[in-house]
């Protein structure tokens, strides 16, 4: 119980702090062209969040069934993966405003998202999964990497999602004429992280 509470604290601390960062640079971009207002914005986010929370509590059980880290080849899968993923929801971009694809792939894109972005583990995250190895049952390495996540989702990454779909949503009657050329930079923004990941 004490590790779940330090991996919760843990979460929070990363939630205001670096992962806020990282996590907004795939995000951002996607809720700039695609936001419909605050509320959608912030379920947008909160679907981003748990995505990356079902990922961290699959690593948590597979750190506890391994006893060790994520081994070299599943990292090297998990670069593939995200580097596509984010290829992928870059060129449904031009279609997910203009309800050519339906609320639910917009949904599916941004679980997608918070998915393939917790592929590969990041220096926090790596600390998680050494005390999931240590856990003397799967279910408790779940819960270590759960925890984590949901601390995760204490986030002003929130407030952000929430407010740059309100903004986007403001501006788009004003900037209509505008839209194609900002989605094109979001899917070029998306995509070249995704080829970078690929490259690496």
């Amino acid at each position: 119980m004490p590790d779940m509470i330090a991996l919760f604290s843990l979460g929070v601390i990363s939630g205001f702090s670096v992962c806020a960062f990282a996590c907004f640079s795939y995000l951002g971009p996607y809720l700039f062209c695609t936001g419909q207002g605050f509320k959608d914005g912030l379920i947008g986010t909160l679907l981003y969040l748990g995505g990356k929370t079902v990922m961290y509590a699959v690593f948590g059980g597979v750190a506890t069934f391994s006893k060790s880290l994520l081994s070299t080849a599943m990292v090297s899968s998990g670069r593939i993966i995200m580097g596509s993923t984010l290829l992928l929801i870059a060129l449904l971009v031009p279609f997910q405003q203009q309800g050519r694809c339906g609320a639910g792939t917009r949904q599916i894109s941004l679980l997608g998202l918070g998915i393939s972005t917790s592929l590969i583990p990041c220096p926090i995250m790596a600390s998680v999964l050494v005390i999931a190895a240590q856990q003397d049952a799967i279910l408790k390495g779940v819960f270590c990497g759960l925890s984590f996540g949901l601390g995760l989702m204490v986030s002003p990454l929130l407030i952000a999602g929430g407010g740059i779909a309100f903004v986007t949503a403001g501006l788009r009657v004003e900037i209509q004429h505008f839209m194609p050329i900002l989605k094109g930079v979001a899917m070029l923004i998306l995509a070249t992280f995704g080829i970078q990941i690929l490259v690496q």
